[in-house]
């Protein structure tokens, strides 16, 4: 019991220390964002949200499209994204997350991107043309050298395909359509979850602190709302978590829409990721544990070996 009492109360004056490690894993619910427009700018996720940063449209439509990113990638602590450069081929870039600003990393080959995206173990492309087959290839950020891995499984580009930027797990997902699918990073192959219950193939996917995040919007019509969703990602369901309108239209500026892709703010560092919550917890547990075992355990040695005084009972005098 008098461990127990001591392991309590130093718990108890530790718990500060364990709040501010639980405060420091919880999700900041605003990020960086794009749009179809490529406006860059960060959005309130829980709200809808969007503020411009910075505003990159080109005015000629052919040069539009080379310079629209095929995905963000977080990796070491950088940001990255995949373009044809002005030459018409592939490009790996980095990216300035405080101002949407890109530098040059090295040209890729060029196998049609259809898809670009990360976890915590690299940069990953989805290539193929249509009809297929798709393949995963992981892409190295300083040559910007693409490895094909293995096939997807996807053969159908009439419909779209988004690869998540994941932040903080190895676990990489796809949604093709309104499905949602997990790929192995070691093999290629996509294994189908669920479908999403959105209209067709949900964007922005960033999977960050056990969340997976998307938006969908009807591009056709003036002043198109988009939807900001959570994605279920035992059953692949999504839920509505907020709604908002950049408008008038996803062909002026500014705020066009819909919100293509989702990038974590901050970017998460390349340093070595402190312990969760709960490995803390554990860790001070038994440090609290150990220092109070120290005082019992020297006690009970020294009254065992003879170098602690024996409590004994006062004689009873004797009567004459």
């Amino acid at each position: 019991m008098r461990i127990l009492r001591c392991a309590f109360g130093c718990l108890a004056a530790l718990f500060p220390i364990i709040a501010v490690f639980s405060a420091n894993a919880t999700a900041d619910t605003v990020v960086y964002a794009e749009t179809a427009a490529e406006e860059w700018g960060t959005v309130d996720l829980n709200t809808g949200t969007f503020h411009l940063i910075r505003t990159t449209p080109s005015l000629d439509g052919y040069q539009f499209q080379l310079n629209f990113p095929a995905g963000y990638g977080v990796f070491n602590g950088n940001l990255y994204d995949m373009h044809f450069d002005a030459a018409g081929k592939n490009a790996l870039y980095q990216v300035n997350p405080a101002t949407g600003g890109e530098t040059f990393v090295a040209e890729s080959p060029n196998d049609p991107i259809q898809g670009f995206g990360s976890t915590a173990k690299g940069l990953y492309a989805v290539t193929g043309v249509n009809g297929g087959p798709f393949y995963l290839n992981s892409v190295d950020p300083v040559t910007g050298a693409i490895t094909q891995i293995g096939a997807t499984g996807f053969t159908n580009t009439s419909v779209s395909l988004d690869v998540s930027s994941i932040s903080d797990t190895g676990v990489l997902y796809a949604a093709s359509g309104p499905n949602l699918y997990s790929i192995d990073t070691g093999t290629g192959a996509a294994t189908l979850i669920g479908g999403t219950g959105t209209p067709d193939t949900p964007f922005s996917m960033l999977f960050e602190n056990g969340t997976l995040y998307a938006s969908y919007a009807d591009q056709g019509g003036p002043d198109p709302p988009y939807t900001i969703y959570t994605i279920n990602t035992a059953t692949g369901l999504a839920t509505v978590l907020s709604t908002g309108v950049e408008g008038p239209s996803a062909l002026t500026s500014p705020y066009a829409t819909p919100l293509d892709y989702f990038v974590p703010d901050p970017i998460p560092p390349a340093a070595v990721p402190e312990p969760s919550s709960v490995a803390m917890v554990g860790f001070l547990i038994m440090l609290c544990a150990l220092k109070c075992r120290h005082r019992p355990f020297l006690s009970q040695t020294m009254r065992t070996s003879g170098f602690a005084p024996e409590t004994t009972r006062p004689s009873t005098p004797k009567l004459s």
